[in-house]
């Protein structure tokens, strides 16, 4: 047998463990279990290792729930064969007569493993101070994720003293549905009663990766619509509305605001092809007009709206404006007196008594 000392910075790390997250943390637990398990260890190395591990306050408490687990093993029945028959709580413990270091050095291999095995299990079952272990009041937070309040959960029911393992399992489904909030039970309450907390997490987590690709595609949707232009978007199957006046799209030639060259100039306005004086010739919608729009070049009038000009040759169009014309007075001709008479036959076979010429 080789004695060797520990590794310092094991024993740190175990330390620094303890003190940030306690006795109950999973991680604190694993290091605990490879110190006490990977090599052999007296009682007197297992005393001074605790006292360095614990606060002085947990010390006597490690004491105590040591000696009870050595009594208990104590009185129970062994064979002669056992290399455990015979053994006492002062030999597991080192007390007394056994308190030499060199004495201790000669027991058996079995005996110690069984002395550090107890004083593990004592260790690992230390009540944490000025910590509660009520694990039914956690919730779930209204946009907390539901991986993280698992977490949370899944540590108080661990850390809790006073349970075995089954029942940590059976509260651990539970209270994952239970204490969920209310728009993580509607989406597992399509699943069957005491399912697995793995199921849980695999539901939410598909439904949250759903809902996250419906949020962006309707953000990708409102980007594209920002970029198309408003003359390319239909209205009820139509193109947009433009105006016959000013060539913009987005209301009616009645709506339009806009100053006309006429309005500015102070000209009248005449139209050679329907001959009226509410619009020019340029602005005329009547079908079959192509002329190309004198205010706006890029624009044809048509019927439907101004519309981009056809890649085609055009024919030179010439139209007389009102300046043009001939001026012709619009006096009425004069009216002459023309008496009426009335001539007709006489009637015949009438007598002539009842005839008389007017």
């Amino acid at each position: 047998m080789k004695w060797e000392p520990f590794d310092w910075k094991i024993l740190e790390k175990t330390r620094l463990s303890v003190i940030q997250n306690g006795l109950r943390s999973p991680m604190t637990q694993q290091m605990l279990r490879f110190i006490f398990t990977a090599d052999l260890m007296i009682p007197q190395v297992i005393q001074q290792l605790t006292d360095f591990l614990l606060p002085p306050s947990q010390q006597p408490l490690f004491l105590k729930a040591w000696q009870r687990l050595c009594d208990l093993e104590c009185a129970k029945p062994r064979q002669q064969n056992d290399p455990l028959y015979g053994i006492q709580t002062p030999i597991l413990m080192g007390q007394g007569q056994y308190e030499d270091g060199n004495v201790q050095a000669a027991f058996a291999p079995a005996v110690l493993q069984f002395s550090q095995m107890l004083a593990l299990q004592a260790l690992l079952t230390l009540h944490e101070p000025g910590k509660f272990y009520m694990f039914t009041d956690i919730q779930q937070n209204l946009h907390e994720p539901y991986a993280q309040f698992i977490d949370r959960l899944y540590k108080a029911i661990a850390n809790h003293p006073d349970m075995d393992g089954p029942m940590k399992q059976k509260m651990f489904n539970l209270l994952a549905f239970e204490n969920a909030n209310e728009k993580t039970k509607r989406v597992l309450g399509h699943m069957p009663k005491y399912s697995e907390v793995a199921d849980m997490l695999e539901l939410v987590e598909r439904t949250q990766q759903v809902n996250n690709a419906a949020y962006i595609a309707a953000a990708v949707q409102g980007a594209v619509a920002l970029l198309i232009p408003k003359e390319q978007k239909l209205k009820g199957g139509k193109k947009a509305k433009r105006c016959f006046k000013c060539g913009k799209s987005g209301h009616l030639k009645a709506q339009c605001k806009a100053v006309s060259q006429n309005q500015a100039t102070g000209q009248a306005k005449w139209c050679v092809l329907c001959k009226k004086a509410m619009h020019n010739t340029a602005e005329c919608c009547k079908a079959g007009n192509e002329a190309v729009s004198v205010k706006i070049p890029h624009a044809m009038m048509r019927t439907q709206g101004a519309w981009p000009v056809m890649a085609q040759p055009q024919m030179p169009q010439t139209y007389l404006t009102p300046s043009a014309l001939p001026q012709v007075p619009l006096t009425p001709p004069a009216q002459t007196q023309v008496p009426l008479t009335c001539t007709a036959p006489p009637l015949t076979g009438v007598p002539e008594w009842t005839w008389k010429q007017q």
